[in-house]
């Protein structure tokens, strides 16, 4: 390793880093002044009914936050723990989309399986938001899809309340296949 000038590629490599660390500079000064995006930090509680038969609301605790290296919002849902239940905790990661018009797109898979779902967002023009309605595509057990209401709420609700703002309809493809002669 004679005649090799350290000073010189040491000056060389750092001046490589030098478009990298501006780009992720460029990011940070754009996110923190798009408020529309900062508002969905933090946790949040989303429910919804239950594709299976009983229709029961399912509470999911979800944590946002911004990914400098992404440049967009991810997330982490984790199933919330009941009282003496002993569910198997389902966790599951995804991002949340730019705004599009009114809606915004949310992708969370399962970590451990091929299940996915996607949520859209009425995303409202207030801010802070407290409780914000979307739509949740997902499916059911038999691998059909199903549809219903969802809705995100930055502090938990009881149940006696959220069962009268959920509308009580979870569409089925599975109801269906009879009436189309399947």
């Amino acid at each position: 390793m004679t005649g090799v000038d350290w000073p010189e590629v040491l000056v060389g490599f750092l001046l490589g880093l030098v478009p990298l660390i501006s780009r992720q500079l460029y990011i940070l000064i754009k996110y923190t002044r798009a408020p529309g995006r900062r508002k969905y930090l933090g946790v949040w509680w989303t429910y919804h009914r239950s594709t299976t038969g009983s229709g029961k609301i399912i509470e999911r605790r979800v944590s946002v936050r911004y990914s400098l290296i992404f440049d967009r919002l991810t997330l982490r849902e984790e199933n919330a723990q009941e009282v003496g239940g002993n569910a198997v905790p389902l966790v599951y990661s995804g991002h949340i989309s730019s705004r599009q018009g009114m809606v915004r797109y949310v992708e969370t898979a399962h970590e451990a399986s091929h299940e996915r779902n996607v949520w859209f967002l009425f995303d409202p023009f207030l801010d802070p938001i407290e409780r914000t309605v979307g739509i949740y595509l997902s499916l059911d057990l038999r691998g059909l899809p199903s549809a219903g209401a969802l809705m995100l709420s930055r502090e938990r609700v009881p149940s006696e309340e959220m069962d009268s703002m959920l509308d009580s309809h979870v569409l089925r493809v599975a109801e269906l296949l009879p009436a189309i002669n399947h």
